[in-house]
């Protein structure tokens, strides 16, 4: 049986909620043709995607598959934007969200009203927090440097030691004296 153009897409929404690990929802102004390729290429550099989805639509699935999510339903306001990872759940990398959050703050006309991840309702203090967490590769920077410090720090204290107790041995000498 083939699916009415309604169906489809209903279909294909009742599908991102069940398999992917995050959904964001999207509020625009003046959405034109060139913005919505801008923001496709934007997204699948960074492993992102969208679909535009109608109110209706969005509270039929809701109220129909995931009732569980029906307070969600208040991010969907005439048409929303709905923003998903190209990958699914197993093979989603959270750090990935750090690039979504920056390409959001830097569009003023992208307004993040909020979404799910790993079934939990998020909003946008959470891509806040996203943002200044640090890549695996800054983690690993600043623990070289504690560890470099440390070992400065080592050194410098055998360095001193023997030059105070060498200090303390003539005072003693002369005391003696």
């Amino acid at each position: 049986m083939k699916l009415n153009k309604k169906d489809f897409h209903l279909n294909s929404f009742i599908n991102l909620l069940e398999t992917k690990p995050f959904l964001g929802f999207l509020s625009v102004n003046n959405f034109k043709v060139q913005d919505k390729i801008n923001l496709k290429i934007q997204l699948n550099k960074i492993g992102f995607d969208f679909k535009v989805l109608k109110n209706g639509l969005f509270i039929n699935a809701l109220e129909t598959k995931f009732p569980k999510y029906i307070h969600i339903g208040a991010l969907s306001q005439g048409f929303s934007i709905v923003i998903f990872p190209l990958t699914d759940k197993t093979n989603f990398e959270f750090l990935s969200l750090k690039d979504l959050a920056i390409i959001l703050k830097k569009d003023k006309n992208l307004l993040f009203l909020g979404g799910l991840y790993e079934d939990k309702l998020v909003n946008n203090t959470f891509l806040k927090e996203i943002l200044l967490l640090k890549s695996p590769t800054e983690i690993y920077s600043d623990l070289i440097g504690i560890i470099k410090h440390s070992q400065i720090s080592l050194l410098n204290s055998f360095k001193t030691v023997p030059a105070n107790l060498i200090h303390c041995v003539k005072n003693a000498d002369s005391n003696n004296n």
